[in-house]
């Protein structure tokens, strides 16, 4: 079953992330307190074949950046210091299952 994830040769999945607000926010807002916290998240998602698709076509991969930026918004990023992981159709319904 292809769902217009993913193209029927494999899956590309990418790793975003984000820096979450500090804790003492209002403290640094307000009374300029030196922030403390922010964690940083992140999830992997799967690039639509579409997309992917594009920024082959153009041979420029700041297509990506863009495609997030429209999809996820602010503050999610592309994680490039993570790799892109490229798996079968089997191997992502397994690792959707799991997840």
């Amino acid at each position: 079953m292809n769902d217009g994830v993913y193209p029927p040769m494999g899956v590309c999945m990418v790793t975003l992330a984000r820096i979450l607000p500090p804790l003492n926010k209002f403290e640094c807002e307000h009374l300029g307190a030196k922030p403390e916290g922010g964690a940083v998240s992140s999830m992997k998602v799967a690039v639509p074949s579409e997309v992917l698709e594009e920024v082959a076509a153009a041979g420029d991969i700041e297509l990506l950046d863009l495609w997030v930026e429209d999809e996820f918004g602010f503050p999610w990023i592309l994680c490039h210091a993570e790799n892109m992981n490229f798996m079968t159709v089997e191997q992502y319904q397994q690792w959707k299952d799991e997840v």
